[in-house]
């Protein structure tokens, strides 16, 4: 139950940075096309 929980944080951590990476790009790109 244990290892499943840590499987489950790790996929979540994984997924939330994937977010994080594409708000960063998207961040990124928005500061070239504005300036």
């Amino acid at each position: 139950m244990i290892y499943n929980f840590d499987i489950v944080t790790f996929n979540n951590q994984k997924f939330i940075g994937i977010l994080y990476a594409k708000i960063c790009l998207l961040s990124i790109l928005d500061y070239f096309f504005v300036y």
